[in-house]
């Protein structure tokens, strides 16, 4: 396995631990522009194939990758700031409709895991 994949795969195992959960349908409330890592962004591009995109969509703050159906155009990979929104108990990581998992992890479990991803994936951009 080359680094690069090891690393993806090491960040995956990262965000394993995030509890997962069900969005409002079409809600987009928490999809804005996100920090992450270059590991994340490259990983990203080349899912796309190699095409960039913009990082938020034209006159909004609407993350640019989501489609015009509002659904997350690369949800399977998304950056791990995008998994934990919603599922810690972290003040600016709240859904803002209430939507979350039966137990959230803790502020401190999510601080782990972004600077576990951070330290794999390289310097946010």
């Amino acid at each position: 396995m080359n680094r690069k994949a090891d690393t993806l795969v090491q960040i995956d195992a990262a965000t394993a631990r995030i509890p997962s959960f069900t969005c409002k349908p079409g809600c987009t409330e928490c999809c804005g522009p996100v920090l992450m890592t270059r590991a994340e962004h490259f990983r990203i591009l080349a899912a796309r194939g190699g095409n960039g995109w913009p990082i938020v969509k034209p006159g909004t703050i609407t993350c640019g990758l989501l489609t015009d159906s509002g659904r997350c155009s690369v949800y399977e990979i998304r950056p791990a700031v995008c998994r934990l929104f919603g599922a810690a108990r972290v003040e600016r990581l709240q859904c803002p409709v209430g939507c979350g998992p039966e137990k959230p992890i803790s502020a401190v479990e999510a601080g782990i895991i972004l600077k576990t991803v951070e330290r794999l994936g390289g310097a946010l951009s």
